[in-house]
């Protein structure tokens, strides 16, 4: 029996040996992978045996391989992410409104206000002049037409942003409900792993 616990010590020693083996492998492999955290891998002892009164170890097992992280570093940069991401979005939004803006009328909403403002301005030298006049009607309607082709199309912009928001709402509730029903098929599994654990263990010792 004595040679069998033997056996065993070795052979698990071997294939945690063999295990941090392949996480220093893996860390090798992705020194220059973008976003790659060094993993290492942590060793606990095996529950021993009791034979014939004496207690006899049983090797080392992989307890778990660990991500080598500054946690709190982690979680400011997960934080400064999502506001990347939430800045680059808003831009986004911005960068679409000025280009709605900017063909307003076909001119522009600048151009036009120029305009308008242009005519104006020779009319106020020019009071009696019916043509000044017309004018100015005239690109005042063509700002009034304009505001009203802003106005709808601002208007489908919000529209379209919430649908979008809507969607990803939803999907991230998915993603949410997704993982919550993963860590509930886990958690038995685990439980499973450690009962199997300990019967080949109790099993060894006879």
């Amino acid at each position: 029996m004595s040679l069998s616990i033997g056996f065993d010590s070795g052979l698990k020693s071997l294939l945690s040996a063999q295990a941090a083996l392949q996480t220093i492998g893996n860390n090798i492999a992705n020194a220059n992978t973008p976003g790659y955290a060094r993993e290492q891998t942590i060793l606990s002892e095996s529950m021993g045996v009791s034979l014939g009164g004496f207690s006899f170890g049983t090797g080392v097992d992989v307890a778990m391989i660990r991500r080598v992280v500054d946690e709190g570093l982690e979680q400011r940069l997960l934080l400064h992410q999502s506001v990347l991401s939430r800045l680059g979005v808003e831009s986004s939004g911005l960068q679409q409104i000025e280009t709605i803006v900017g063909g307003a009328g076909g001119l522009g909403l600048s151009t036009i206000l120029g305009n308008l403002f242009g005519s104006l301005s020779s009319l106020a030298g020019h009071p009696d002049d019916s043509i000044g006049r017309n004018d100015v009607l005239s690109k005042g309607n063509d700002l009034a037409s304009a505001l009203r082709e802003l106005a709808g199309r601002l208007g489908s912009f919000a529209g379209d942003a919430k649908y979008n928001a809507k969607i990803r709402v939803e999907s991230a509730n998915s993603i949410a409900a997704q993982i919550a029903q993963l860590n509930a098929q886990i958690g038995p599994l685990k439980g499973q792993g450690r009962s199997r654990t300990r019967s080949s263990t109790n099993a060894n010792s006879c």
